[in-house]
């Protein structure tokens, strides 16, 4: 009994609502339908201000990168090792052996950069301090050889 009476009271309601949401929708259709007509108006007289004045743009081809011959490896390699010596010599010996290298090529620069740097080379462990290892059976008392820290 509460339903029937409560029944139409829904349906009016939901009626009203329907009705307020499609004016809603209508309304939002018509003014987004209006920009894009006036905004297509205007862009219409831009693309032709700047059809005239730029050229269209053009694709660019695409260049494939060229096959790299053994010669080229090999270059490569050598001046990679020649970088990876030169690097940790002095500004002196730097020198010389760029000397070296635009005088007799790469692979000589090389072979001095390699003899610079063998008495020169920094360990990893250079900069840690000793510690004492000490021994499983005397407490306290240290070894005769200290070990870096690892």
């Amino acid at each position: 009994m509460f339903a029937r009476k409560l029944e139409p009271v829904i349906h009016g309601f939901v009626t009203g609502l329907v009705k307020l949401v499609e004016t809603n929708v209508a309304q939002h259709l018509q003014n987004a339908v209006a920009s894009v007509l006036v905004n297509r108006g205007a862009a219409a007289k831009r693309q032709v201000f700047r059809a005239a004045t730029r050229p269209l743009p053009v694709a660019r081809t695409v260049r494939r990168g060229a096959t790299a011959t053994p010669k080229m490896i090999q270059a490569r390699k050598i001046q990679g090792q020649y970088m990876a010596a030169v690097r940790g010599l002095k500004p002196a010996d730097r020198n010389r052996v760029k000397k070296l290298t635009s005088a007799k090529g790469a692979v000589a620069g090389l072979a001095l950069a390699r003899s610079l740097g063998q008495g020169r080379k920094p360990s990893l462990k250079s900069g840690r301090p000793l510690a004492v290892a000490k021994s499983s059976g005397d407490a306290g008392v240290t070894p005769r050889h200290p070990q870096s820290i690892r």
